[in-house]
């Protein structure tokens, strides 16, 4: 019997080894065949596919927001991560790439649209087509059994999908990323279709937020220029009657604007003219902006509390009928516009993580709520100092009426007829002006739009990935074996010293002795693992 505390020579151990060989055979052949069987036969095969896409933010010209400027890469990396992993993207991809049916019929859909932008297919209603396949039908319906029921699934195929992108980049600088999608079955295609079908999602949601987030511009500009129009034909109507009415006339008036003859009396006097025609179009300005606001406005909100005991809904549609221009007059009312911008644009890209009722949209929905009533507040301030301001200017008017009045008893008839046209026409091409003004910041919001729209400045980089069926991604079979092969081994080894340990095989007469306690005057033999008593005493 072997001792616990004897050491073992190198020959003792090469015995025990080859003692049990057949043993340790055994348990490695076992082990790495059915290691290797098991990942070839029986594991689930999951393969990765990869797709990538670039990406060029365009520059804002946004006439209700300003640029902020550059924004750091991890910022950009950030937004577009949180849009992928949103649920309805990859809620979406999933259902259509597990689907036939509804994967043949959206790459239908894709293709239509793609030939359609080169101008290959005529021109149809098909991104309505497109959002009614997303929203209605089957697919909205497994999509949400897919976040109600299929949880499981569902967080496993967000666990599959990885955003990677190169880092270095400066934002306004082309940006690439790639999509990585595990996904398990049909030799890797089920992954090339995930990939391929997640990006599709993708670029399609983020064209929605930057619809959302345009939209409100070009109906704001709309209204501004639809309002500004109609005080453009006033002061048009204006000059052009007084053209009908003293025809023989303008030509007079022209040289005596442009030669600035006058002198004396008479230059006092244009000097007097010109400053009651600057009066009276500020006092048409601002009378006209007063007016639009007394009417737009609630005589509640002029009242002491009256704007906290408003509704927000009527908050907001009061302040959306306010004139822009009357906003960008105060630089404190500006500030709070573009907060309220902001805050739009964060609860946009809120809404498509979290719920409505989630903590962090009801504080945001808060915090629009007050920023709404002060800047609501913050209006009404402005437009009681407004109409202080219409009165004062109403008073200099008439004060310089009686100026006038008093110095132009021995003036002609045509230059008081050159001081109404030099207003008229002063007033109709400011306004003229004004109103180019506007049409060109209506163009360029309509333009963000039509960017948004067609995503021209979003696109797939390169194709989805085939995987190659015969390598996985999991389960690796070599690395695997091999691991098998060499923990199977060292057991085998252990084993083997394990047996032998507990072998009590006496190999000699001095073993018989220490196992009997009593001299042995013959030998023993050995036979299996039994005793031959023969000879013993």
């Amino acid at each position: 019997m072997n001792e616990s505390n004897q050491g073992r020579s190198l020959r003792e151990i090469t015995r025990i080894l080859f003692q049990h060989w057949v043993l340790m055979a055994v348990v490695v052949a076992t082990a790495t065949i059915g290691t290797w069987g098991y990942c070839q036969f029986v594991a689930k095969k999951t393969y990765r596919s990869r797709i990538g896409l670039i990406f060029k933010r365009p520059a804002d010209r946004n006439p209700l927001t300003t640029d902020q400027g550059e924004r750091q890469l991890e910022v950009f990396v950030k937004a577009q991560q949180q849009i992928i992993l949103s649920d309805t993207v990859l809620a979406r991809a999933m259902v259509i790439a597990e689907d036939p049916t509804l994967r043949q019929e959206w790459y239908e859909l894709r293709n239509q649209r793609d030939r359609e932008a080169a101008g290959y297919a005529e021109q149809t209603n098909v991104s309505h087509d497109i959002d009614a396949f997303l929203t209605e039908g089957p697919v909205a319906q497994k999509v949400e059994t897919l976040l109600t029921k299929r949880q499981r699934e569902f967080r496993d195929f967000r666990d599959s999908v990885e955003l990677e992108t190169p880092g270095g980049e400066q934002v306004a600088m082309t940006e690439t990323f790639t999509l990585l999608v595990d996904r398990p079955g049909d030799k890797g295609a089920i992954a090339r279709y995930s990939a391929d079908i997640l990006a599709d999602m993708y670029m399609h949601r983020f064209r929605e937020i930057q619809q959302t987030l345009s939209a409100p511009a070009v109906e704001v500009m709309k209204n501004v220029i639809d309002d500004y129009r109609n005080h453009l034909a006033q002061a048009k109507d204006g000059y052009e009657q007084f053209i009908n009415e003293h025809p023989g006339e303008i030509g007079v008036l022209e040289q005596l604007m442009k030669s600035g003859s006058e002198h004396g009396v008479q230059r006092w006097l244009s000097k007097i003219r010109e400053n009651d025609a600057d009066l009276r179009m500020k006092w048409a300005q601002d009378k006209a902006v007063h007016d639009v606001l007394l009417s737009v406005i609630p005589a509640k909100v002029f009242e002491t509390g009256g704007v906290g005991q408003m509704a927000f809904d009527d908050v907001r549609s009061t302040i959306a009928r306010v004139p822009v221009e009357f906003l960008e007059e105060n630089v404190a009312i500006v500030e709070v516009t573009k907060h309220l911008a902001k805050l739009e644009a964060r609860k946009a890209n809120l809404e498509s993580q979290f719920h409505e009722s989630s903590r962090e949209i009801q504080y945001l929905n808060e915090e629009l709520d007050t920023e709404s009533r002060n800047l609501l507040t913050a209006i009404a301030s402005q437009a009681q100092s407004l109409g202080a301001t219409v009165a004062a200017l109403q008073r200099q008017i008439d004060e310089n009426q009686k100026l006038i009045a008093s110095t132009t008893r021995e003036e002609e008839a045509t230059h008081r007829k050159l001081a109404q046209y030099a207003r008229l026409k002063t007033a109709f091409d400011a306004a003229q002006e004004h109103l180019a003004r506007l049409e060109k910041d209506e163009q360029e919001a309509r333009a963000n739009q039509f960017r948004a729209q067609h995503a021209v400045t979003i696109g797939k980089l390169s194709e989805a990935s085939t995987p190659d069926p015969t390598h996985p991604l999991r389960p690796k079979t070599a690395l695997y074996t091999m691991a098998a092969f060499l923990a199977s081994f060292m057991l085998s080894i252990a084993l083997a010293f394990f047996l032998d340990h507990f072998d009590h095989t006496l190999h000699s007469s001095l073993d018989a002795e220490r196992y009997l306690g009593v001299p042995v005057l013959g030998s023993v033999k050995k036979h299996g693992r039994f005793l031959v008593e023969a000879g013993m005493n």
